[in-house]
């Protein structure tokens, strides 16, 4: 009877355990208010939360190579080069030598690496919301370039030349004008179609 109790016992206690230390929920990632979605989840790993490098960076406009031989990483952005090694807690951002409390490492076959050196090497902004198991990234709005509005343009200006934030092609515009462009084009509104800027 009693090795029946004793194994009760133990029985009862696995399942408790076992419910106890179920899987955590996820963790979700938010770029600039957009939902990323990674076949590597990011995880907590000492007390620090790891996030997947390529998809992470990629999301943020970086183009990421890696070197299997030498296990090491290079992104870049614009004028910013990051360099990391696999099982390493140096870094390198544009040549200057910095220190990551938890070295990058793969996990299923993804590079993960904390979570504020993406805020440090990329220069977003990161925000670690705890209780809701939420990463917030966002890029500085006013280190975008800031076009020039056009108020009024002057009708004998021969050439408007537009420029857009993603390098797009213009494929429309519409060109509103109280004076006629010409005898043949009626002033209120003329509309050119795919227009091929440069």
């Amino acid at each position: 009877m009693k090795k029946i109790l004793v194994f009760a016992v133990l029985l009862l206690n696995f399942f408790i355990i076992s419910n106890s230390v179920s899987a955590a929920p996820t963790i979700q990632v938010i770029i600039n208010g957009t939902d990323q979605s990674y076949d590597q989840p990011p995880i907590i790993e000492n007390n620090r939360t790891l996030v997947p490098l390529r998809g992470v960076f990629e999301s943020l406009g970086a183009t990421v190579q890696w070197n299997p031989e030498k296990r090491e990483i290079i992104a870049t952005k614009k004028a910013q080069t990051i360099w990391l090694k696999i099982g390493s807690k140096t870094t390198k951002v544009n040549g200057a030598v910095n220190e990551i409390d938890v070295p990058a490492a793969i996990i299923n076959g993804r590079t993960m690496v904390p979570l504020r050196f993406v805020g440090e090497a990329l220069g977003a902004n990161v925000k670690w919301i705890a209780d809701k198991r939420i990463v917030q990234i966002t890029t500085d709005q006013s280190q975008q370039e800031v076009l020039p509005q056009f108020k009024q343009l002057q009708s004998d200006d021969p050439v408007v030349t537009m420029k857009t934030t993603k390098g797009g092609t213009v494929r429309k515009m519409r060109i509103y004008n109280a004076k006629p462009i010409s005898p043949t084009i009626p002033p209120v509104l003329t509309t050119l179609r795919k227009f091929q800027g440069s």
